[in-house]
């Protein structure tokens, strides 16, 4: 391939020149973008597992409550009727008997968690 002529070299080489300055200069604003996301973020966690709450409320409730795992007909056997029942929603399941001072948590048929009522 012959040689271009010496302005077309120097024309392509100012071009690649200008481009670079102008990918480095629009680089900064991005970088300095960047940063700003990327700076550390600080908030409070408080973590509780389920047993600890499960104990606690055990503690604060005078009577039995029905424990994880145990089966919907064994709960209703234990406790009786519920008064008020919602679900199944969703998929899994999740279905919720109300008792007075309770709610009991099932996923599919089996207990997943019991929740005091406040107040």
């Amino acid at each position: 391939m012959p040689d271009a002529p010496l302005g077309v070299d120097i024309e392509r080489e100012y071009i690649i020149m200008k481009s670079l300055r102008l990918t480095h200069a629009s680089l900064l604003p991005a970088l300095l973008c960047l940063s700003v996301v990327m700076a550390p973020v600080h908030a409070d966690e408080l973590k509780i597992g389920v047993a600890t709450q499960m104990q606690k409320q055990k503690s604060a409730h005078s009577g039995k409550l029905p424990e994880p795992g145990l089966a919907q007909d064994s709960v209703q056997r234990e406790f009786g009727e519920p008064v008020r029942v919602r679900g199944p929603v969703g998929d899994p399941a999740i279905t919720i008997w109300e008792y007075p001072g309770y709610s009991v948590f099932f996923e599919n048929n089996t207990v997943i968690h019991t929740v005091l009522k406040s107040g």
